[in-house]
């Protein structure tokens, strides 16, 4: 079993855990009042990071959206080449009838045809990676927007127990801060996933570079 499997198994074990407290707490935010400034300042900083998580994953999944859209691009132009290759092969079985001069041109179009091929399909290899990298970079904004909600919740639950009304407010600090502990290990799983499919990512494009340069010298 190689290590990304491993970490997708851990990751859907964990998620479990993560998502199961997804929601901040059951407090009504009427106690906010009975807070301290320095308390409602930290729920409010927690607040906001998450607000800035979730616009981080809002713009992941846009991404993932245009990845796809451009691997789809690449898939039509490889179809264009592929179809110039048997226009080509065509024109040599034509050629064949013809003289030596137009057999030689036929099959000098024929392999410039083939080489362009060859870009077009590491181009979809690339766009193929560049559509995972994309997902696990929307899987990582996902976590850390699990994360950040996890800790307006402790934020709460921390200020909260601290309150003369913290029976009315049914805090369970442990909870919160296990919550906050399970989905920190998921971020970090989602990071290590991210990681590696952007090293595949960077030796795709690279390949596609190198047979772009050679089909442009052909």
């Amino acid at each position: 079993m190689n290590v990304l499997h491993r970490t997708a198994l851990l990751a859907s074990f964990l998620l479990g855990a993560c998502s199961g407290l997804r929601q901040e707490p059951v407090t009504d935010d009427a106690l906010m009042a009975h807070l301290t400034e320095s308390q409602r300042e930290q729920i409010d900083a927690a607040r906001a990071e998450h607000d800035h998580r979730s616009d981080d994953l809002a713009q992941a999944r846009q991404d993932v959206e245009r990845a796809k859209a451009q691997q789809q691009l690449a898939k039509t132009d490889l179809s264009v080449a592929e179809a110039r290759v048997d226009a080509a092969e065509s024109a040599v079985a034509v050629a064949a009838t013809g003289t030596t001069d137009e057999m030689t041109e036929a099959r000098e179009a024929l392999v410039v045809a083939e080489a362009k091929v060859v870009p077009h399909r590491d181009l979809i290899h690339w766009r193929e990676c560049d559509v995972t990298r994309a997902e696990k970079a929307a899987l990582l904004a996902e976590r850390e927007e699990e994360l950040a909600l996890a800790r307006v919740g402790l934020e709460k639950a921390r200020a909260f127990s601290k309150s003369d009304r913290a029976s009315a407010a049914d805090v369970d600090v442990p909870k919160h801060e296990a919550r906050v502990r399970e989905c920190q290990r998921l971020s970090a799983l989602a990071r290590v996933e991210l990681d590696a499919a952007a090293r595949e990512c960077n030796v795709a494009e690279k390949s596609y570079d190198a047979a772009q340069v050679v089909s442009t010298k052909d």
